[in-house]
């Protein structure tokens, strides 16, 4: 029979007790103090760390685990079956790097504990961030710390155990009579303020449509929107991978053509957002060109228009029963043409 090893020695040193593990490689870890001035004491602390399974210690630094973690090259992101989009790893890179490793860089990963990341996540609170930003920056965490439990570094990820943090700010939608008005005051990003609101694409969908985006099926133009355009302006996948058809009036056609693409997506949203600004209680609403997409959806809905229609010409997953019984072709989403010439209507009224 093989003698028992005693998962960590203890030794003094000056007037506190020390303890040393073993990593799950079976490496010798760094001592680390009790704070127990016995060695009574010190075992029953070690013996509860044992129980918790937070004795199994590893070493490494996280400011090295993390080194090119989002790289295009790297372990994480090229053994994805689903790979992330482009937009998706940047903002990963730019969270890490702005608001995780600043905190953490100094840390051991097996000292990363639950109370260490609640004390983070405080201070991200103290620094203004939104509770969904804060949510995004503990998702990538979560996926670093997931990643050191599957390469043996630490035994247990301490964000299992974490809720996310709850938000009451809700997004407002714009009302018909603000959709007429916004049109009316946007001048040359007109034409983006009524397809954003009668088609419900997503402001970076919109502004990589191209002429050739449009096609006639039966009769009838849709958009077949395949690919969105970053900040930068390149041709990226949609955010759902999905393409999709979007019926179109054909009186929306010209709009497309008028699209003024030459300024970037910043400078529009920007002048558009000034304009945003002159509606009631607008920052309180939290308006942006995103509301467009608010307000697409929910008319839509109120004028009886296949609330899964809606969802499925907005991009919207799906999801159950839905999902496994609802197979739109593009003809069966036409109705929604009746109410984007209602609501033309409407908007270009005088």
């Amino acid at each position: 029979m093989s003698r028992y090893k005693q998962p960590y020695s203890l030794y003094k040193r000056g007037k506190y007790w020390y303890y040393k593990t073993y990593a799950l490689d079976g490496s010798r870890t760094c001592g680390k103090t009790t704070h127990c001035t016995s060695k009574n004491a010190a075992r029953i602390f070690c013996d509860s760390l044992f129980l918790s399974g937070a004795l199994v210690t590893t070493s490494k630094k996280f400011s090295d685990y993390v080194k090119g973690f989002f790289d295009s090259d790297s372990v994480y992101l090229s053994d994805r079956n689903k790979p992330l989009s482009k937009n998706t790893v940047l903002s990963y890179k730019k969270l890490l790097k702005n608001h995780i490793f600043p905190y953490f860089k100094n840390f051991d990963l097996s000292d990363i504990t639950l109370s260490s990341v609640k004390t983070w996540r405080v201070s991200l609170i103290n620094n203004k961030l939104s509770p969904r930003t804060i949510n995004v920056c503990t998702m990538v965490l979560n996926v670093i710390l997931k990643s050191a439990v599957n390469d043996f570094l630490i035994k247990i990820n301490p964000l299992d155990n974490l809720s996310r943090l709850s938000s009451d700010t809700v997004r407002d939608s714009f009302s018909r009579n603000e959709v007429r008005s916004v049109f009316q005051s946007t001048g040359i990003d007109n034409s983006f303020v009524l397809l954003l609101a009668l088609t419900g694409m997503r402001f970076s969908e919109l502004y990589g449509v191209t002429q050739n985006d449009i096609v006639n099926i039966d009769g009838v133009n849709f958009v077949f929107l395949q690919h969105q355009k970053d900040k930068d302006g390149e041709l990226v996948p949609l955010k759902t991978r999905t393409a999709r058809y979007i019926p179109l009036s054909p009186r929306l056609v010209p709009f497309v053509r008028s699209m003024n693409v030459a300024h970037s997506q910043a400078c529009i949203r920007l002048r558009l957002q000034k304009v945003f600004a002159s509606l009631d209680n607008a920052k309180e609403r939290k308006l942006s060109c995103h509301s467009f997409r608010h307000f697409f959806i929910t008319d839509a809905k109120a004028q009886n228009i296949n609330p899964q229609k809606v969802e499925v010409i907005a991009g919207h997953t799906l999801g159950g029963i839905e999902k496994t019984y609802t197979n739109f072709r593009p003809s069966d989403l036409v109705d929604i043409i009746a109410w984007q010439d209602e609501m033309l209507d409407f908007i270009q009224a005088v």
